[in-house]
């Protein structure tokens, strides 16, 4: 737990990622996410050009975005019905 400190994402070298949330449907939207920015990171690396990355008054723009759109709706509410409609359709059997 020390090198998670305070924060809920790690990446763990050879291993894969972890995320700690207080409810399984968070964990799951934040892995969920986790994986996909992973995957657009590696797709970009792949492409052999520098990456551009957003100036830090940016980066700061669209944390403060984001918590305030977290304030007004918890996006586990909306995530988790969401997934659980995916996997309906996917296999209706994972249920029983």
């Amino acid at each position: 737990m020390a090198d998670l400190g305070d924060r809920n994402y790690l990446v763990l070298r050879n291993h894969g990622l972890l995320v700690c949330d207080a409810t399984a449907a968070g964990a799951f939207r934040a892995i969920h996410q986790f994986e996909a920015a992973c995957a657009a990171q590696v797709d970009a690396m792949a492409c052999g050009n520098d990456l551009l990355l957003p100036a830090d008054d940016i980066v700061q723009r669209s944390v403060e975005r984001r918590q305030r759109a977290a304030a007004r709706a918890t996006p586990v509410a909306l995530h988790w019905p969401a997934m659980l409609r995916m996997l309906d359709r996917r296999d209706p059997s994972w249920r029983d």
